[in-house]
This record gives C-alpha cells, sequence and structure tokens, in this order.
C-alpha cells in the first residue's frame, strides 16, 4: 500500500512441492540430506514448514540457499525424524556444455 507502506500486508498461505537430495561429501560417513523446491515457494515466506507426503505432521524448515535467477532453493530440517524412511533422488551424470538434453515437468 503506497499510503501506509510501515503497515504488514496480510498474511497467507500456500503450498508448494519439493524432493530430498542428498549433498553429503563422497568420504563421509554422515548422510547430509535436504529438499529442493522452488525459490518463488519460500522467498517471501516467515514460517516454513514442510510436510511429507501421506502425513498430518508438519515439521519447521530453514532456507539455506535461495536462487530467483533459476527459481530454486534449498531447504533444511533439523528434526531427523523428517527424514526417517526418505530416499534422496539421485542425479546422473551432468551433460556437457552444448549439449542435447530431455526435460520433464508440468
Amino acid at each position: 500500500d503506497f499510503l501506509i507502506p510501515w503497515q504488514r500486508q496480510h498474511q497467507s498461505t500456500s503450498t508448494s512441492s519439493g524432493f530430498v537430495i542428498d549433498i553429503s561429501d563422497e568420504d563421509s560417513d554422515i548422510e547430509e540430506r535436504r529438499i529442493m523446491t522452488n525459490a518463488h515457494s519460500v522467498d517471501y515466506g516467515s514460517i516454513i514448514q514442510v510436510q511429507r507426503r501421506g502425513y498430518s505432521e508438519k515439521y519447521q524448515a530453514t532456507i539455506e540457499a535461495l536462487a530467483n535467477e533459476c527459481d530454486l532453493a534449498i531447504l533444511n530440517v533439523q528434526d531427523e525424524q523428517f527424514w526417517d524412511g526418505l530416499d534422496s533422488l539421485e542425479f546422473g551424470d551432468l551433460p556437457k556444455l552444448q549439449e542435447e538434453v530431455e526435460v520433464l515437468g508440468y
């Protein structure tokens, strides 16, 4: 609001999807996982919670990285219970520059 810019706007909720990635060091025995999601879904969030599909419990998450240029964000959940039984998405080899790739999405 241009007339009263100091007033906070009405809060709203939104939902998004994401997937688990493994960021562990190859030489480490400790598994470190994060959630990759869209930056626009968490960019202005004051409280970020994540919820596993099919479960009702929500867990507090924090933004570790935010890249608006490519619309990606990395989230961390401190509660180890969230990660129990979750598998990480495995990435393949990186394509070479100018190599043809196939992209799927919706």
